[in-house]
């Protein structure tokens, strides 16, 4: 393993969660970079486990409840891991707040503009709460429907993006757009991305395999100030060279601004209290929300 651009471990622990999983499938670390100075905050979940799943939240509609209280409602017989804001926003006001690009929520279409020139990661969601990612800058997209049966999308052609929109329906999928940084070991950092110099706090999602053949995934929490690409080089050497992981299968954005909400259980309940594992925003007046729970 190559530490040389480590300063130190903080913190390393592992902790059951709930009854359902263990420390072998949730685990939490804290780790900080010496060039560029970047703290992280790292959740690594084992996907292997079959009942560890996926819930978006994608907004308030028109006469429905807030997200808090749609996710409180919800959450009551869940046993939750953490939760995160997940897509850009329209507007500041959680009341009035919608996803930024394509949305769809449990095959209700929430907003039907497909951005394919900046934002190219897809998150879908299944009727079984598990989570893949897509590249809309690949010819096609590749997904299974409840069968297990392969289809194919070219999103470009009006024609196939009207049947994805239709077939998303039918399948009651999830769905949402954000910016992908890195797909399948390549770092897609592009001009539009690259000419972004700003320097914030940054929340990442990545995914990757061992060399045992476990799918494992990663939500990054990063408060230190960096660029897009500080964050996402930061987090790449830290899966390659500490989590030993021979695969990335991607690394995408959250939102970590102005819908900047996060929270990590230690137990049922029990949220955790470190400065580390929060957001900005209250969960309250969370605009949308990411949330890994066990079933």
């Amino acid at each position: 393993m190559n530490k040389s651009y480590l300063i130190f471990l903080v913190l390393l622990i592992s902790y059951p969660i709930f009854a359902q999983t263990n420390a072998k499938y949730v685990n939490t670390s804290q780790i900080v970079f010496s060039k560029p100075q970047i703290s992280m905050s790292i959740i690594r979940l084992m996907i292997n486990e079959d009942s560890m799943k996926v819930k978006y939240f994608s907004g308030k509609e028109k006469g429905q409840e807030s997200v808090y209280n749609q996710f409180s409602k919800w959450a009551e017989k869940k046993n939750i891991i953490f939760y995160s804001s997940g897509s850009y926003i329209s507007d500041l006001s959680s009341d009035y707040a919608l996803p930024v690009g394509f949305c769809i929520n449990q095959g209700k279409t929430i907003n039907n503009n497909l951005i394919l020139d900046k934002l190219h990661g897809l998150i879908v969601i299944n009727q079984l709460g598990k989570i893949s990612v897509h590249n809309l800058k690949n010819s096609f997209i590749e997904l299974k429907n409840s069968k297990g049966e392969k289809v194919k999308f070219d999103l470009s052609n009006s024609l196939q993006k009207n049947q994805f929109f239709n077939w998303a329906k039918i399948e009651k999928l999830t769905a949402f757009q954000t910016h992908l940084f890195l797909y399948e070991n390549k770092n897609l950092i592009a001009n539009e991305l690259e000419s972004d110099q700003a320097r914030r706090s940054r929340r990442l999602l990545a995914s990757g395999t061992d060399e045992s053949g476990n799918n494992i995934h990663y939500m990054i929490n990063i408060p230190t100030f960096s660029t897009i690409r500080e964050a996402t080089n930061s987090a790449t050497n830290y899966l390659k060279d500490y989590e030993e992981i021979t695969s990335i299968h991607f690394i995408i954005n959250l939102d970590s601004g102005s819908g900047d909400t996060f929270g990590l259980y230690k137990s049922k309940n029990l949220l955790d209290t470190r400065n580390i594992f929060q957001g900005t925003i209250p969960l309250s007046n969370t605009p949308n929300l990411l949330v890994y729970y066990v079933d």
